[in-house]
């Protein structure tokens, strides 16, 4: 195992995040801190609006968590008003002055940003000291995603002061590298941790029984609920298919997940399609699932839930571009149709319910795809990364 040391102890190690929800990034940040055998991490946020530690409060003893700063809003830096964005301006800066008086950056040999406002307010923290600050890269680094400030912020700010990069796919990273221009830092691709699924053997599939999908992904229009509805729709316009969507609406898209509903009612699939909220485990729910979807109607970075389909021994059916692409074999370890398509999205499905033979050796190939990472191989390759910006 890679020792993560100076001066003949562990590293220390200083996670930032800006938010207390359940998103996909702060997950994975619960199950890197809570499996880092070679460092010492402890975990930084800003206050909770809430007044709780969110999805951080079963933190161990050993990671210890303070809140400190201003509370962040949620939402791209160059939607809504001028107000909005010098709320967000003030929001940084504050959260920065707030993590540089803290006694863990003090103490810490090594600052890991594990969001882009996080790597924002990291960086500005960082400035004029000699600590090391590794960027986590979710988020595809463009103006579709971050919004133009944000993006331009990241790209002068987080990308200029950064020592070390980890990006959950080679397309996130490939967007920040052409941001770089010259400068070059160590660089590495580490999916998520995903929580150690593991498949089950399941005979679903093999009995001609209706076909059952899920997505697993916050309910977040860009995420692609809408798309899924309009193709399961399509798919099955009658007959006793059934769709799950696991996730919470998250973020201020509360709007959303009430267009949803009203969408599902207007298509007359109230008994068909299910809205689960928030799911903590979703291993005994991926256990009764024949097929997963993603569906992101912007290039997807790489979240964690293409790859625990593929963990859990799903048939996948992706869009085709961003991260997913690089782990989806189109007729091998799942399917992948034309992004943004829901005629494509459609047909995918119903091939998938026609064709059990496909179906089932999508899903025996899904735990064999080359490249899944336990949690701790996760947790260790990060030690690796944190080892080698402070030689």
């Amino acid at each position: 195992m890679n020792q993560t040391t100076v001066d003949s102890r562990p590293l220390n190690v200083l996670h930032l995040d800006h938010s207390h929800e359940a998103g996909g990034a702060e997950l994975a940040l619960v199950r890197l801190v809570c499996n880092a055998s070679n460092w010492h991490p402890s975990v930084l946020l800003p206050t909770s609006v809430s007044g709780d530690g969110g999805v951080f409060e079963g933190l161990p003893s050993r990671v210890p968590r303070s809140d400190t700063g201003p509370a962040q809003s949620p939402g791209q830096s160059s939607q809504g008003s001028i107000g909005r964005i010098a709320r967000f301006v003030v929001q940084v800066f504050g959260q920065a002055v707030a993590v540089r008086r803290s006694a863990e950056f003090k103490h810490a040999d090594v600052v890991h940003a594990n969001t882009t406002r996080a790597g924002l307010y990291g960086a500005l923290a960082c400035l004029g000291t000699k600590k090391k600050l590794v960027l986590q890269l979710r988020d595809q680094i463009t103006r579709e995603s971050l919004g133009t400030l944000g993006q331009q912020a990241f790209a002068r700010i987080a990308l200029r002061r950064a020592d070390g990069i980890i990006s959950n796919s080679q397309s996130t990273l490939a967007t920040a590298t052409v941001l770089q221009g010259r400068r070059r830092v160590p660089s590495a691709v580490i999916h998520s941790p995903i929580g150690n699924l593991r498949a089950e053997r399941m005979n679903s599939s093999s009995r001609q029984e209706p076909l059952r999908i899920a997505m697993i992904a916050r309910i977040d229009p860009w995420k692609g609920q809408s798309l899924v509805l309009e193709a399961f729709s399509a798919a099955f316009p009658e007959g006793n298919e059934q769709l799950f969507f696991a996730g919470g609406s998250l973020f201020g898209h509360e709007e959303y997940m009430l267009s949803l509903q009203r969408e599902v009612a207007s298509r007359k699939l109230h008994d068909r399609v299910h809205f689960l909220g928030h799911v903590n485990d979703i291993s005994p729910l991926l256990s009764d699932i024949d097929v997963c979807v993603q569906a992101s109607t912007r290039p997807e970075p790489l979240g964690q839930n293409v790859l625990q389909y593929l963990a859990a021994g799903k048939a996948v059916v992706a869009a085709n571009e961003g991260g997913p692409a690089e782990w989806i074999s189109h007729g091998e370890n799942g399917l992948l149709f034309e992004p943004r398509n829901s005629s494509a999205l459609s047909d995918s499905l119903h091939m998938l319910s026609s064709d059990r033979h496909l179906l089932q050796r999508l899903q025996d190939a899904a735990p064999r795809t080359a490249g899944l990472l336990t949690d701790l191989e996760v947790a260790e390759a990060h030690g690796q990364m944190f080892a080698e910006v402070v030689k």
